[in-house]
Order: structure tokens, then C-alpha cells, then sequence
């Protein structure tokens, strides 16, 4: 995949003048990813998303990456590098066990992706919509889970991955947008003209426990961050530069971003209004110069034109509008569940516009000035108010990026990366304050920090000995507390986990372990072709169910929960059998407590009588509609349920 993907990259980019090697390998990868995601789509869309087109296109451009690297490798050029090596040993030393050091940490963060996906929204929804893809040759919407649509180029992406060989290539896919993002901000620290620097942003995006975790797991905030962050980076490189090719590599960055998920839109808004800005810049800079010089035109350069800014939004607005074209297909709000209010039918009911109102202004705290300037403190202090339950979930050297707030005041570089930092950590303080929805601001703001230092450094230290070696000595210090605080997250669920399972049985037995996976696997075994399973509580299932699952928490399905008495769910029953769900799976165990399960064995007293309790084991229940045929094994002890229930 990504050998396919860097030949269509290096296709689109070709004629485009990069800084170095490392900085030319980041965007052709990236873009090829994205521009291999939209060409997916839209034969989706006309019905051609097989396997065996997916493989047979994926083999020609990987081909042709092959070919175009074999011709760029060139002897002499490593001959001399490794000559170079030898002549200064110490320093390829040094070199040597930085590479096997970061070699190790790479493989530890790869090997924590060999595992069957058991995160939470890969399982009930993004794995789910991949599979869905592949199976209906298309995109196609799913109203039996959380969210029915949404922005879709990752999920095209992990069904590519799943086409080529499953759902472990899936989860490598976040973990390539893990490292894309890392590998990008070590390039800009090379734009810089400091390796160094380079390398204490890619470890302290490494370092972020958070972020180590989502690039385990099927989630698409990962391919979003990337794009985000390369439109951003983008934009630097063309305000400065003035280079058409830049601005329009922003634009289709950033209309990638808004197509991996929905507050990508933000970096897709933001950079046209920074085209804008730019123009009118350049404009005015120009009349200004020419004013001051009269017909002197040496060291006037010339003002940007209108027309290949209209192109770049031309470019950003055409990669994302297949994907809430699509949203609107469906929906008749493109940016649904956002704006619920304008949804058409069933997709603007009032109940879900009240969830989506609460559940759109959640807030941690009071939204004052106050909580805004804490707010990093607060992240490695108290993430359980942003959802987050692990800690501590970032590197704690995010408590020093206020720092970047002051020294924008001085340095232009820091004042780039702090502002649109600022900005998008102001739209997320003001709609769902969600730890993981604000880390698209994270390598922004890692950029603005490790500018300031820079700066900081640069002020403080001569170019005397031993002073001159101060500024490598605190980016290797700052990068081995980095890479510490992200082992320190890692490295105990390696040391408790088996060898990542190799077979189908050993898969079932890593999976055995999930909460309620056996009543799922039992569903799987004696459920009939087009058999609906009702999913009251155990939506991390939903992948793991092969029939289609109707999930009581989806959007589609707000307020539909039983009172688990009758005749009060008479209602509730008859709706069940109009969507053909045969099968009603309860993971009582966990349960929340407003479900209200009531503390009794449905067996001896049953919840509805159109329903048996033919599963109850290790706090799970499964109803079958009856009449159950006589094939179908009941596994039901209430009293060793319940034992099984407290010991999970």
C-alpha cells in the first residue's frame, strides 16, 4: 500500500521542489494515501470496490515506486556517506544507536498493532463502515450504528487494507499516519536547518500517550492530524516562499483533512482564508513598494495573482465535497450530525437535535479565561474531565506550550504556529471538549513550543565551545524524556500481553478475553442470513457481530431503549420485528445504570414473551424471537452468570 501510494504521489508531485529527501518522502506518501482514497470512492460509487480491482491497482503503482526508487539510489553517493561515517566515528557512533534506539521504539509501537482491534469506536463503528464498504462494493450508509455516515477517506483506506488482507492492515494504516505526522515534524526541523530540532518534535509527538494509543487502534483522528498538520506546515512554506505549487499542495491537504472527519473542515476553511489573506498581502506590500520606488522595479517582487488562489479552494472544495456529497445523499445536511436542526426526516428528529445539542457543548469546566489558560495544566492533571481515562494521556512537557503564547510576541515562526494553534484549541473550547478532538492543534503547538525554545536557546548560547554544543544537548535530553513518557504508557501492556495471534484460533482466544465477545461469537454461529441482532448494551461488539446489528445507542435510534417489563415494550417489541431483529444481545454486566436491567433471572421471569433467553453466561444475555428453531442450543445458568458477571 504504501509503495503504491508513494508512486501515485510521486506522480502528482513530480515537478515539485522540495528541501530534503525526508520532507519529499512525508508529502508523496501522504497525498498519495489521500489521492489513492478518493480514486477508491468514486469507484466504489459506481459499484467496482472488488478485491481483486483493489489488489490488481494497488501492484502497478507499487511497481512503478519500485522502478523510480531503483533509479535514484545511487552507489557512489552511499560510498561516499559511508566514507564520511568513517572519518568521524564518534559521531556515526552517536549516530548508529540513535538509529537502533529509535529503531526498537518503533517496533514496540508496531507490534501493539499485530493485535485483533477491541477499541471502542473501531469495533461499533469505523471497522464496521470498511467491512460494509467491501461487502456492498460501495459506499454505502449504515443505519444500524452510532453514526450512519460521515466523512469517509479513511474508512475507503482501511478498506483498501482490509481488501489486501484484514483488519490488523487497517490498524497499520493509523499507525502510518502516526508516523507520517512524526516523520513530518522531523522535516520541518531539517527545513529549519537543525536535525536536532527535528528530532525533538518527532519524539515529542512519539512521547504523547494518547497519541501512541489511537495509532494502535482503526480510528481516523490520526489520518485527519496528518493532513491537518502537512496543510498547515503547507502554508508556512508558501507564505514564505510565494511557490503556486505549495499553495495548491495546501489546499489538497487540507480538503483531505476535512474528508477524513468532520472538524478537518476547519484546516480547509482556514486555508483558503490564509490564500486570502496572503493575496492581499502581496497586493498591498507591492502597491507599497511601488509608491516608495516609482518605475524602479529591482527588488519588486511581484504581487500574487487571483487566479491560482481561486484554484487552490477550486482544488480543497472538489476533494471534499464526494464526501459530504455524500452525507448529504443521505441526510440533506452535508455536515450531519453537525447542524442536526437542517437534517431531512429521521436524520433532524427532535430527539436526536436535543442529544446532539447536549453532547455538542459539553464542557469540562466553565468556558472562561481562566480554564482556557489551565487548560494544560488541567489535561495532565484531571483528563477524566475530557473523556480521557488514561494518565497521564500527553507528554507533560505539553505544560510549557503557554511559553509559545509570549514569545509570539517577538518571533514571526513561533507567531505562525502559535495562532492557528490558538485558533483551533478556541473552536474546540467552545463546542465538545473532548481530549482526543483537540490533538489536531497538538503537533502545531509542539512546532510553536520547540520554536520558542529555539529562540530561547539561540539568545542564551554563544557560538563559543563548549557553549555551541548546549542546544543538541537539550533537544537529546528533551528527546529522551520523550520517548520515557511514551515507553512508560506502552511498554506494561506489551510486558502483560501474549504474542499477537497468528491463527483464527488464536484470535478467537485473544477476543474470548472482550466483554461479551463469547454471547457475540455464539450469535455468530446459530444467527440465519438476514437476521437482525438489537444491541441494547454492547456496541464495542458491532464488528465482531457478522449479522447486521441495530445499535439502541446509534443516532437513528435515540430513545428506542426497553423498560424490560411488558406490556410497557409491547411498542418496542413490535418495532423490533419490523426491522426483522431476530436477536436482542444485553452485555447486563457493564451495563449503565439508566438502562434500568432489572436484578432477575429472564429465564424464570421473562422480559417479553415473544423473546427466549437462549444465552446467559459471563454478563451477557441473547434473546432469540421465538419460536426458536430446536437446533439452537441453549447456554443458560443464571446463578453462574452472575458469579462470571462479578469476576469480569
Amino acid at each position: 500500500m504504501l509503495l503504491s501510494a508513494a508512486g501515485l504521489g510521486r506522480a502528482l508531485l513530480r515537478r515539485h521542489s522540495f528541501a530534503s529527501t525526508v520532507e519529499r518522502v512525508v508529502f508523496t506518501i501522504a497525498l498519495g494515501l489521500g489521492s489513492a482514497a478518493i480514486i477508491i470512492f468514486f469507484l466504489g460509487l459506481a459499484g467496482w470496490m472488488y478485491r481483486w480491482l483493489l489488489i490488481g491497482l494497488t501492484i502497478p503503482w507499487a511497481l512503478f515506486s519500485l522502478v523510480n526508487l531503483a533509479r535514484e539510489i545511487k552507489v557512489p553517493t552511499i560510498r561516499d556517506w559511508l566514507e564520511r561515517q568513517k572519518a568521524h566515528r564518534f559521531r556515526a557512533a552517536a549516530l548508529t544507536l540513535a538509529l537502533l534506539g529509535s529503531a526498537g521504539y518503533w517496533a514496540c509501537l508496531l507490534a501493539n498493532t499485530q493485535y485483533p482491534p477491541v477499541a471502542w469506536d473501531s469495533t461499533d463503528e469505523h471497522l464496521i463502515v470498511a467491512r460494509e464498504f467491501l461487502a456492498h462494493h460501495g459506499p454505502v450508509a449504515l443505519p444500524g450504528i452510532i453514526e450512519p455516515v460521515l466523512p469517509n477517506l479513511d474508512h475507503v483506506l482501511f478498506a483498501w487494507g482490509m481488501a489486501l488482507r484484514d483488519d490488523i492492515m487497517a490498524q497499520m494504516i493509523s499507525h502510518t499516519f502516526l508516523m507520517l505526522t512524526a516523520i513530518g515534524l522531523y522535516a520541518w526541523g531539517r527545513r529549519r536547518g537543525s536535525v536536532w530540532l527535528g528530532v525533538a518534535l518527532a519524539t515529542f509527538w512519539l512521547g504523547n500517550p494518547i497519541v501512541v494509543w489511537l495509532g494502535e487502534c482503526a480510528y481516523v483522528d490520526l489520518c485527519m492530524i496528518c493532513f491537518a498538520f502537512l496543510n498547515i506546515y503547507a502554508l508556512r512554506v508558501f507564505w514564505q516562499k510565494r511557490d503556486y505549487g505549495w499553495w495548491y499542495l495546501a489546499m489538497a491537504l487540507g480538503g483531505m483533512a476535512a474528508g477524513a472527519k468532520l472538524p478537518g473542515l476547519f484546516f480547509a476553511v482556514i486555508g483558503m482564508l490564509t490564500g486570502l489573506a496572503a493575496l492581499v498581502q502581496s497586493r498591498l506590500n507591492w502597491k507599497s513598494m511601488r509608491a516608495a520606488n516609482g518605475d524602479d522595479k529591482r527588488d519588486q517582487r511581484e504581487p500574487l495573482r487571483f487566479a491560482p488562489i481561486a484554484i487552490g479552494w477550486i482544488i480543497a472544495l472538489a476533494l471534499l465535497t464526494p464526501w459530504y456529497g455524500f452525507i448529504f445523499f443521505h441526510t440533506g445536511n452535508p455536515f450531519w450530525p453537525a447542524f442536526t436542526r437542517f437534517g431531512r426526516g429521521v436524520w433532524g428528529s427532535p430527539q436526536l437535535v436535543q442529544m446532539m445539542s447536549k453532547f455538542l457543548t459539553h464542557a469540562a469546566e466553565p468556558r472562561t479565561l481562566r480554564s482556557f489558560v489551565m487548560l494544560p495544566l488541567n489535561w495532565l492533571r484531571r483528563p477524566e474531565l475530557y473523556s480521557i481515562s488514561m494518565h497521564p494521556p500527553l507528554n507533560p512537557l505539553i505544560i510549557a506550550w503557554p511559553l509559545a503564547w509570549v514569545v509570539a510576541i517577538w518571533n514571526r515562526e513561533v507567531r505562525w504556529w502559535t495562532i492557528y494553534a490558538l485558533i483551533f484549541t478556541l473552536y474546540w473550547f467552545v463546542t465538545l471538549q473532548d481530549l482526543r478532538f483537540w490533538l489536531p492543534a497538538l503537533p502545531l503547538g509542539a512546532v510553536a513550543l520547540f520554536e520558542s525554545l529555539r529562540w530561547l536557546l539561540e539568545r542564551a548560547v554563544t557560538t563559543r565551545e563548549p557553549a555551541a554544543y548546549m542546544k543538541p544537548a537539550a533537544y537529546i535530553l528533551i528527546a529522551a524524556f520523550s520517548l520515557s513518557s511514551g515507553a512508560r504508557y506502552f511498554m506494561p501492556i506489551l510486558r502483560d500481553r501474549s504474542i499477537p495471534p497468528v491463527t483464527e484460533e488464536g484470535r478467537e482466544v485473544y477476543l474470548d478475553q472482550v466483554s461479551g465477545y463469547p454471547a457475540a461469537a455464539y450469535i455468530n454461529r446459530h444467527a440465519k442470513p438476514g437476521e437482525v441482532v438489537v444491541v441494547v448494551f454492547g456496541t464495542w461488539l458491532g464488528y465482531h457481530l457478522k449479522p447486521a446489528t441495530l445499535d439502541l445507542f446509534g443516532f437513528l435510534q435515540i430513545g428506542r431503549f426497553p423498560q424490560f417489563q411488558w406490556p410497557a415494550d409491547e411498542q418496542w417489541v413490535r418495532w423490533l420485528e419490523s426491522r426483522n431483529g431476530r436477536w436482542i444481545l444485553i452485555v447486563h454486566a457493564e451495563a449503565d445504570n439508566s438502562l434500568k436491567i432489572p436484578n432477575q433471572d429472564p429465564a424464570v421471569r421473562p422480559f417479553w414473551p415473544d423473546y427466549e433467553l437462549v444465552y446467559s453466561h459471563r454478563g451477557a444475555w441473547v434473546f432469540l424471537h421465538k419460536p426458536v428453531p430446536p437446533d439452537i442450543p441453549r447456554m443458560i445458568d443464571f446463578h453462574k452468570d452472575q458469579l462470571s458477571a462479578q469476576a469480569y
